[in-house]
């Protein structure tokens, strides 16, 4: 039994640990510390872009050094390991895709972590529709045609790589329409993208920021985006939904995450900074000049995300083999 005495001191120590994690919060990061934000992807691309925008951002809400690091290869996976092996003390994040978020956990048979449980989640930064695409001679001229082909004659479709975003969201469309069809991947956007403009694929599915060029260039034909919404840069394309996939919603998206057991005052106060930082003209700008669209919101928003994307590569591997 807890006397009263005890129980004083339990209330004592409670408000105490309040006091001390409050202090922690105010105090985060001191004016010396640096943050290292780590992109598992190579410079130039959307998430670098998106990495060093973050950077800067945060920088300036902040008030501390914020260096962007690049650290390539497997799909996100080195990069992601490197943040794991960090200490959970808000210094080292890292700016997150579906690849090392969840995919990957598919995908690779000896990943090394468990994205779903590895990582403390911070907060989403941006999305970016995916789009279903098709050589110009093909004959198909929108989603129902292309399904419709499909299951008369054995279609190619091009991706940048096995469990892409490009992959997943192909295979799931495939799912969904009950096609079947040849999977042929690439090594990026580019030399699938040039290949499906020469005629040499028939369908694909891919990031509206590497193919928009190509579509306004008449080089490609576009059927629909996959996000739930339109997208500005092609507002006349239907979403999938509205071609007839109801319950069909994909989109590439960015976060940022920290390693699991970072302390919830640290996580809460990089998510303020996020969130700042994503409301700022500006980084609004600088988004949506890449065809996405800031996002934000609370670390359960993030959360929920990671669920539903884990719901998508599970429902695909039911009937794909990603391992490697």
């Amino acid at each position: 039994m807890i006397t009263r005495r005890q129980a004083g001191m339990c209330v004592a120590l409670g408000a105490l640990g309040t006091h001390f994690s409050n202090v922690f919060a105010n105090t985060w990061p001191a004016a010396n510390q640096i943050i290292r934000l780590v992109v598992p992807f190579a410079a130039g691309g959307t998430t670098d872009i998106l990495g060093r925008l973050m950077a800067d951002g945060l920088r300036k809400e902040l008030g501390v050094n914020v260096i962007v690091e690049n650290i390539p290869g497997a799909n996100g996976n080195l990069g992601a390991a490197n943040v794991l092996r960090s200490k959970s003390d808000g210094l080292t994040l890292m700016l997150g895709t579906p690849g090392p978020m969840v995919v990957n956990k598919y995908v690779y048979s000896n990943l090394g972590y468990d994205p779903l449980t590895a990582f403390s989640h911070v907060a989403l930064v941006a999305e970016l529709p995916n789009v279903l695409m098709v050589r110009n001679n093909l004959g198909a001229n929108n989603v129902a045609e292309l399904a419709a082909m499909a299951k008369k004659q054995d279609l190619s479709f091009g991706s940048p790589g096995v469990g892409s975003s490009g992959h997943v969201s192909s295979e799931l469309f495939n799912l969904h329409t009950k096609i079947k069809a040849t999977h042929i991947p690439y090594k990026g956007s580019s030399p699938m993208l040039a290949d499906l403009a020469g005629g040499n694929i028939d369908y694909s599915i891919d990031q509206i920021s590497s193919a928009l060029k190509l579509i306004q260039g008449g080089k490609i034909k576009a059927l629909a985006v996959t996000s739930k919404e339109r997208s500005p840069e092609l507002p006349n394309l239907p979403t999938l939904g509205e071609a007839g996939l109801s319950d069909y919603e994909v989109s590439v998206w960015f976060c940022i995450a920290a390693p699991a057991k970072t302390p919830p005052e640290i996580v809460a106060a990089l998510n303020a900074a996020i969130n700042k930082v994503l409301k700022s003209p500006e980084v609004v700008q600088r988004i949506s000049g890449f065809a996405a669209r800031p996002l934000g919101g609370s670390a359960a928003d993030l959360t929920r995300q990671v669920q539903q994307e884990q719901r998508n590569i599970v429902a695909v591997t039911k009937v794909v083999n990603f391992s490697n």
